[in-house]
């Protein structure tokens, strides 16, 4: 039973006008999706809707964010600007030394296998290209909905944002974690050193994961920095399992330029970190 396969959480401050510009976010991941609504631009934010699916459903990912959308009925709704934020696993970084515009598909087939039925992209990120290939369906379901959008991976922000926001600027390590898919990425004197996207099932992966990849580049999780984002709490099991491993263990914060409005205001600093922040990001 589809109702049976989600779970929902909604935070709303505010009852829009028919005449107020707005903005959307979206942040989809394999098994989450998310999306805020902004006034001047996306830094107001006043609305925000959060849906996690079983793994188990056996939904595709159009299906999902269809569902999604009609859930809370954003395809009824007019939005001057889109920003979205996917993060999968088909992507590839290469030097820009090597990394041809034109040779990304090669490079992400070479890497990733078979991505027939996708569309291909890349970000300059430094002195890198990060490529990536987006499900042809789920692009033209969101371009088809919405006016203005702008899609990106969610790896390539989350990398602009390690080296660009404020909440990083002393980190070593970045660690974002969302439903059953983790990020991490690990900076030296400002370069990027390892990025990486996995699946994870337990805390026990997070942290091997994690730990191993510390191990393999060098990096003391006694004396580095790591910075955190994710919705789980400061005082639940995952964080309190890195936290006896990580001396130095910093949630995100996200604050000006964004602003959250009522009862948005009162979530903790370190959720829905990519969602709210990645128009920030120029790539």
């Amino acid at each position: 039973m589809l109702t049976e396969s989600y779970q929902i959480r909604h935070f709303t401050g505010h009852q829009f006008q028919a005449s107020d510009k707005t903005s959307l976010s979206l942040y989809l991941t394999p098994h989450t999706f998310m999306y805020s609504v902004s006034l001047s631009g996306f830094n107001e934010v006043f609305e925000l809707g959060h849906m996690d699916f079983n793994p188990a459903s056996g939904l595709t990912a159009e299906e999902k964010l269809d569902f999604f959308i009609r859930n809370f009925l954003l395809h009824k709704r007019s939005f001057e600007k889109a920003a979205v934020s996917v993060l999968n696993k088909d992507l590839t970084l290469l030097p820009l030394s090597f990394g041809n515009e034109n040779d990304v598909k090669d490079y992400l087939t070479f890497s990733n296998g078979e991505i027939s039925g996708k569309h291909v992209f890349s970000h300059l990120i430094g002195d890198f290209r990060f490529c990536y290939a987006l499900d042809a369906e789920l692009r033209q379901l969101l371009e088809r909905t919405f006016n203005a959008v702008f899609i990106r991976h969610a790896g390539a922000v989350n990398l602009s944002l390690f080296f660009n926001h404020r909440s990083f600027a002393s980190a070593s390590a970045a660690l974002f974690v969302g439903e059953k898919i983790m990020e991490i990425a690990l900076k030296r004197n400002e370069k990027l050193v390892y990025y990486n996207v996995l699946n994870w099932s337990g805390v026990e992966d997070v942290l091997y994961y994690l730990l191993f990849a510390f191990e393999q580049y060098g990096f003391d999780p006694l004396t580095s920095p790591l910075v955190f984002a994710g919705e789980f709490p400061m005082d639940g099991e995952l964080v309190k399992t890195l936290k006896k491993y990580i001396k130095h263990f910093h949630p995100v914060v996200t604050g000006q330029p964004v602003k959250l409005h009522k009862e948005l205001a009162q979530l903790p600093g370190h959720n829905y970190f990519t969602l709210l922040n990645q128009h920030t990001c120029e790539l």
